[in-house]
């Protein structure tokens, strides 16, 4: 017959335990500590990064837009490991010959001679342009917003082609003008580009 297992001594089996145990702690406590220095790194670049807009933000909304001097390269301060990949897409557009910033635009434009550009007489067209009365526009189709137009195949009744006879009439000139500005082959309207984003569009 065999002997009998010997009995195994209570104080080993704890020690083992406790070992294991504290090696895990250990671990856990690593792990915890690299997230929470990882976390803290990320949370103090990205706030840097938002006083930094912040600044941006505050230099456009500045009445006096001449003297803002927001430099695109300070964002290699904040992201230094993606600044070159873009520096290296903007050189290639300068390259290619295209602008990359707004003050840019009008040297890279065509010019166009003023006797030649649409935009100078659409803009007189819509100087000219006589837009019905509130009271005109009732009860007109697309005019009013609200009558319904005729389905197609639909006469127009008398009354209503009458009224929009005498909307078209007083504005001739601006459709001779319109006609005139689309037999043109180029047109632009001035843009203050070096205000950049803040450049007024009035013409749209």
């Amino acid at each position: 017959m065999s002997e009998p297992n010997e009995p195994r001594d209570p104080s080993a089996q704890t020690t083992k335990l406790t070992r294991g145990g504290l090696m895990t702690t250990v671990a856990l406590i690593a792990v915890l500590v690299t997230l929470g220095y990882v976390t803290w790194t990320l949370i103090e670049r990205e706030t840097e990064a938002f006083e930094y807009l912040g600044e941006m933000i505050d230099e456009l909304g500045s009445e006096d837009t001449e003297t803002a001097s927001i430099d695109p390269s300070d964002y290699e301060e904040y992201h230094p490991e993606a600044f070159p990949e873009i520096k290296a897409k903007l050189d290639a557009i300068r390259e290619a010959g295209h602008p990359v910033f707004a003050e840019e635009v009008p040297g890279w434009l065509p010019e166009i001679p003023d006797e030649k550009n649409a935009a100078r007489v659409l803009q007189k067209a819509f100087d000219r342009m006589q837009y019905p009365g509130e009271d005109e526009r009732e009860g007109l189709p697309i005019l009013s917003g609200e009558a319904e137009a005729p389905e197609p195949g639909d006469p127009i009744p008398a009354d209503v082609r009458e009224r929009f006879r005498t909307v078209l009439d007083r504005n001739t000139e601006a459709f001779e003008l319109l006609d005139e500005a689309a037999e043109m082959e180029a047109g632009r309207f001035p843009v203050e580009w070096e205000k950049g984003i803040k450049a007024l569009l009035p013409q749209l």
